[in-house]
């Protein structure tokens, strides 16, 4: 019984390899870093609560 996840092939000897697909499964991750010019603090504290939700 062969598995699905696997197919055979010949070499040239006439031996068998068995060969594992890869799966479609991809995860990606992002790291994004960002400042702002000179380092100015521009959110202000009216703001500032709303937006760190998001964080």
């Amino acid at each position: 019984m062969e598995n699905e996840n696997s197919t055979q092939s010949r070499t040239r000897q006439g031996s068998i390899l068995k060969q594992t697909q890869m799966g479609t499964y991809r995860q990606i991750f992002y790291h994004i870093v960002f400042g702002t010019k000179h380092r100015e603090p521009t959110i202000n504290e009216n703001n500032e609560a709303e937006l760190y939700k998001y964080i």
